[in-house]
């Protein structure tokens, strides 16, 4: 049975789930920059690039989310007691898109990890070519922390979304 309590514990789980993502783009950020200007080897160089477009993404969620995050929060307690029916209507769809926005970026992750490790494998035997090396291993560890970072969030939003729908089973929409 949903209560007040699991709404407060899942949008609390939900904004420190992005300000990891915040403080993980931070140091991805600053891990691209000691990397790009710090290291002189090509390895690194290539290494920079991903690290860069990841931290930005990270960055972007991280803070549209953490934004949003007490407001939801509030919204749907509110709904809890004055408006049930609204989780149905409201938040049910909510979570649902959420879902679905994060099912994308995790099959996305898993799609470019497994494509920088192809990558990687058909150049391994090749001379002269450590810049792409880097590359390959940066985005293969990008998409890799990238798809258990939402695979996680995915799950704990599932268990939200089973909640609400327990919880509002026998509401009617008027």
């Amino acid at each position: 049975m949903l209560s007040k309590s699991d709404i407060e514990n899942y949008f609390l789980a939900y904004k420190h789930e992005h300000l990891f993502l915040l403080l993980l783009a931070a140091v991805i950020f600053i891990l691209a920059l000691a990397f790009n200007f710090g290291v002189k080897k090509h390895f690194y160089k290539g290494a920079a690039i991903p690290l860069y477009s990841f931290a930005v993404l990270f960055c972007v969620l991280g803070i549209s989310n953490f934004k949003n995050a007490d407001r939801l929060r509030k919204i749907c307690v509110y709904d809890y007691d004055l408006h049930p029916e609204y989780l149905k209507i409201r938040e049910l769809v909510r979570v649902n898109s959420f879902l679905l926005n994060a099912n994308f970026v995790f099959y996305i992750s898993l799609i470019i990890a497994i494509a920088a490790l192809l990558i990687f494998f058909y150049f391994q035997k090749k001379l002269n070519v450590q810049y792409i090396k880097g590359l390959t291993v940066s985005l293969f560890l990008m998409g890799t922390i990238s798809a258990v970072t939402f695979f996680v969030v995915k799950e704990k939003a599932k268990i939200y979304k089973y909640h609400i729908e327990e919880f509002t089973k026998n509401i009617a929409i008027k």
